[in-house]
């Protein structure tokens, strides 16, 4: 399996002068000065990390297997073809990802994950459960007016989280969960009974209620 760390694709759909050969990128061989490549979501599968990954805007994901491959800084929001089954079957930490504009995240499962600086507040169909398992949210961003209810944060690190545009955030979520650096509250969140034993954080409590000194 090859690692792929920043390397530009672009040309190999639009800058050929013969005819397409079959790109294997498991090849340390491979390169496109060396040929023209026919590149397909198919080919990506032969790697184990893509991370800098810059892809032609319309490239087709079809066919592409990720299982065990690492998504690390990488934008396939100009994609098509793209599962939520890639995302499952992906290494266990998704790191600096842009998804593509209204992405359908039904069956999404994110158990034994790392989700870091991930934006997913253009995608459709998230549901809260989907969360639960994973090991770390860090700076997600959830969409709009988001309601948590049935998430479960047992064991889960939760850092930089921002769940000021949620709903149906309870104490116990953030009691199960290991704090940690700026999580933002709803305005008005009513703090009682929360429990902030190994966090550390710098929350605004200013719009909050319920707040003693002896949660701090």
């Amino acid at each position: 399996m090859k690692t792929i760390v920043i390397l530009t694709l672009i040309g190999f759909l639009n800058s050929c002068s013969q005819a397409p050969g079959e790109l294997d990128l498991a090849l340390s061989t491979s390169s496109s000065s060396e040929n023209c490549y026919s590149l397909k979501g198919s080919h990506l599968s032969t790697a184990s990390d893509l991370s800098y990954i810059t892809l032609p805007s319309g490239f087709d994901l079809t066919g592409f297997n990720s299982t065990g491959v690492t998504f690390s800084n990488i934008n396939i929001s100009n994609t098509k073809g793209l599962s939520v089954q890639m995302l499952n079957n992906a290494n266990s930490t998704l790191r600096d990802i842009i998804l593509p504009a209204g992405f359908d995240m039904t069956g999404f499962n994110a158990s034994g994950k790392k989700l870091i600086n991930i934006d997913l507040s253009n995608t459709t169909n998230l549901n809260p459960t989907s969360f639960n398992g994973a090991t770390e949210l860090e700076n997600v961003t959830l969409p709009p007016n988001y309601n948590l209810t049935g998430l479960v944060t047992t064991g889960m690190v939760l850092e930089d989280m921002d769940f000021s545009n949620t709903s149906a955030l309870t104490i116990q979520m953030l009691n199960d969960a290991t704090l940690s650096g700026d999580i933002k509250l709803p305005d008005g969140f009513d703090v009682t009974g929360l429990d902030l034993t190994g966090a550390i954080i710098s929350t605004d409590f200013t719009s909050t209620v319920g707040l003693t000194i002896g949660i701090l």
